[in-house]
């Protein structure tokens, strides 16, 4: 019934235009899925029968439940990223506080406007398996990348850089903390009891992120001295 279903629904459709529709429906599917019941108790099934396609042609897309999972969650971080380098360079306030305002900002709202986007990111995505934790980390990466790029011109120091040695330096690995303190700060807003609001949220964490940065900027220069 499924395969009779889609068959209808591609007729006429070039291949590419059938893919990209198959891709976007499991996609879909997935969030709604992993949002509600949990990854852990979502199957390649239920995830198709939502999706109104047939085993067959999940596994054409993603090689398992687990490749949607880190597929979502990498998209959902990267649109993340996009705004926050979009609020970055449109910042009217060019000062630290300025730009650390706007940038937070954006990453609250690109996770909090879909609270089902925020699970994925913030709970669904933690502890699954290893292959999941390699993504987290790669992502992390690719956000230590994303504050590396400013932290000169808000700090009005050096670039934190990456690591080089066997160990991080001390100002990476402050940038790594500071990944983590935003990531709970986010997950409070979007997922907590209400207690924490946005405006809130961002009055307490400016300053500290502010000395962080600066902080991350001098020991960068120390080390060089």
């Amino acid at each position: 019934m499924t395969e009779g279903l889609s068959s209808r629904r591609y007729r006429g459709l070039p291949p590419e235009a059938r893919q990209a529709d198959r891709q976007h429906r499991l996609r879909s599917a997935g969030l709604e899925l992993f949002s509600s019941v949990g990854y852990l108790k979502s199957s390649v099934p239920e995830i198709c029968r939502r999706a109104g396609l047939s085993t067959r042609q999940f596994y054409a897309e993603f090689s398992s439940r687990e490749a949607l999972l880190i597929d979502l969650y990498s998209r959902f971080q990267a649109q993340a990223r996009g705004a926050v380098r979009t609020a970055f360079a449109d910042a009217e306030d060019r000062t630290s506080r300025g730009l650390i305002i706007a940038a937070l900002s954006a990453y609250i709202d690109a996770l909090s406007d879909d609270p089902r986007v925020a699970r994925i990111v913030l709970v669904e995505t933690v502890g699954v398996s290893p292959a999941v934790d390699a993504a987290r980390a790669e992502v992390l990466d690719r956000w230590l990348i994303v504050v590396d790029e400013q932290i000169e011109g808000m700090t009005g120091g050096r670039s934190a850089g990456a690591p080089t040695g066997p160990a991080p330096s001390a100002a990476w690995a402050a940038m790594a903390a500071l990944a983590g303190a935003v990531h709970g700060l986010v997950q409070e807003i979007a997922l907590g009891d209400g207690g924490v609001d946005r405006d809130t949220a961002l009055a307490v964490a400016t300053p500290i992120i502010d000395v962080l940065l600066v902080t991350a900027g001098a020991d960068d220069d120390a080390a060089d001295a």
